[in-house]
C-alpha cells in the first residue's frame, strides 16, 4: 500500500466560521431549515436553525477554541458554521471525506498559542497527514468504520426516544397537571393545592468537586468515567478511586457551569473542570429523579461564562412527595434501558477504535 504525505491545504478547502446569525428556528421545521453549528459545548455544537446554509453535506468541522478544542464532527447535511469552528471540504481526488474524518479523529489536533490555544486556518493549513494514495481503499476503510457508527447512531436514536418518553410523562404530570388522581385535585393559585414553588438554590445541595481531571491525565478506557461540560459524553477514564458514587436509586445531578450541560449519573464517576455536582437538599420533599427533569432544560448557555448563579435563582414546582416517587418509579426503568444502550455504544466504539489504526495502516486487509 502506497502512502503519501500531504498538507491539509493540498487536499482540502479550509474556512473559519462566521458571526452568530439570527436564529430562524429552535427546531427543524422543514427541508429548507438548516442547522447552525458552532463549537458550542452541547449537542455537537448545534446553535439553532436558519433558512440559509453556506456549507454542503460531507463537510468536516473542527472546534477551534475552548474546552473542546480539536473535537471533530462529520456533517451529514448542509449547514451554517459560526464562531470558533474550522470547516474542511475534502478534495475527492485525493481523499475520501469520511476517511479523512476518521483520520482526524484518530490523531490529536492541538492548537497554537500558550495562554489560550486555538486552531486557526493558516495554522491548520500546514498540518500534515499521511494517507493511502488509493482513494478506493480509503472508501472501503470508511465503510467498515461507518458500520459501527451506524449501529451507535441507531442506539442513540433509541436513547432519544426513551428520553422523549420520560419528557412526555413529566410534561403530562407536572406541566399539564394530568397526573394520577388529578380529577379529584383541588387547585389554588393555578397549581394543585399542597404543591410549592421554590427557588432552586433553596432546594438543592451542591456537592464538593473532589479531585478534578484534565484530558491529558486520562485514558481512552478504564475503571472510572470522567464527565466534563463539553458536548462529548465523557472526557475519558482513570483507574484510581472515583470522586463520587451514584446509583439508580441514589443518582447525582451534574451541571456544566459554562455550557449548561445536564447529566444524571447512576454510576461511580469523577469530574473535569467546571462540572458542578448536586442533589436535592430537602430530603423527603424533593426526589432527585424528579429534580433532574424539573431543571435539565430550564437554562441554556448564552455565552462562555459561569451560569450557576443564574440557574439557582430560577424557580421550580415541587409537587407532593408521593407523586414524585410515583414518577421516579416510571422513570427508573427508562434510565436503566438508556444506560444499557449507552454501555453497548461504548463497546461498539471500542471495537471501532481498535480497528481504526489497523485499517488505516494497512495491517488489516479489507
Amino acid at each position: 500500500m502506497e502512502y503519501i504525505t500531504y498538507k491539509m491545504i493540498e487536499i482540502s478547502k479550509l474556512n473559519s466560521g462566521g458571526d452568530r446569525p439570527k436564529i430562524y428556528s429552535d427546531t427543524k421545521t422543514n427541508e429548507c431549515c438548516f442547522p447552525i453549528f458552532s463549537n458550542g459545548l452541547q449537542d455537537e455544537g448545534l446553535y439553532g436553525y436558519t433558512n440559509k446554509a453556506t456549507m454542503p453535506s460531507d463537510t468536516i468541522t473542527v472546534s477551534a477554541r475552548g474546552a473542546n478544542i480539536g473535537e471533530v464532527f462529520y456533517r451529514k447535511e448542509d449547514f451554517l458554521p459560526i464562531v470558533r469552528l474550522i470547516t474542511i471540504i475534502p478534495d475527492s481526488n485525493y481523499v475520501h471525506s469520511k476517511y479523512l474524518y476518521y483520520y482526524l479523529k484518530k490523531v490529536k489536533i492541538e492548537g497554537s498559542g500558550s495562554a489560550q490555544p486555538q486552531i486557526t486556518v493558516p495554522f491548520f493549513s500546514r498540518h500534515k497527514i499521511v494517507i493511502p494514495k488509493d482513494v478506493e481503499y480509503q472508501k472501503k476503510v470508511a465503510y467498515i468504520l461507518s458500520t459501527y457508527d451506524n449501529l451507535i447512531e441507531n442506539n442513540n436514536k433509541r436513547i432519544k426516544l426513551l428520553e422523549q418518553m420520560a419528557e412526555n410523562l413529566y410534561k403530562e404530570w407536572f406541566v399539564r397537571f394530568r397526573f394520577p388522581g388529578y380529577e379529584n385535585t383541588e387547585f389554588e393559585n393555578g397549581i394543585p393545592k399542597g404543591w410549592e414553588v421554590k427557588k432552586i438554590k433553596n432546594c438543592v445541595k451542591r456537592l464538593p468537586f473532589n479531585q478534578l481531571y484534565k484530558r491529558n491525565e486520562l485514558e481512552s478506557e478504564g475503571k472510572v468515567i470522567v464527565i466534563d461540560q463539553s458536548s462529548a459524553e465523557f472526557l475519558g477514564y482513570h483507574n484510581d478511586e472515583p470522586s463520587h458514587c451514584a446509583s439508580i436509586d441514589k443518582p447525582v445531578l451534574l451541571f456544566g457551569d459554562h455550557s449548561c450541560k445536564f447529566v444524571l449519573m447512576i454510576r461511580e464517576f469523577s469530574l473535569g473542570e467546571n462540572m458542578v455536582p448536586f442533589i436535592s437538599g430537602i430530603e423527603n420533599k424533593l426526589n432527585n429523579h424528579y429534580l433532574f427533569y424539573a431543571v435539565h432544560k430550564i437554562i441554556v448557555t448564552e455565552e462562555y461564562k459561569r451560569h450557576w448563579g443564574r440557574f439557582t435563582a430560577m424557580k421550580i414546582l415541587i409537587p407532593k412527595y408521593e407523586l414524585q416517587l410515583a414518577f421516579a418509579d416510571f422513570i427508573k426503568p427508562i434510565i436503566h434501558e438508556q444506560n444499557k444502550l449507552w454501555n453497548e455504544n461504548q463497546l461498539l466504539a471500542k471495537q471501532r477504535d481498535m480497528l481504526l489504526p489497523r485499517l488505516m495502516s494497512g495491517r488489516l486487509e479489507v
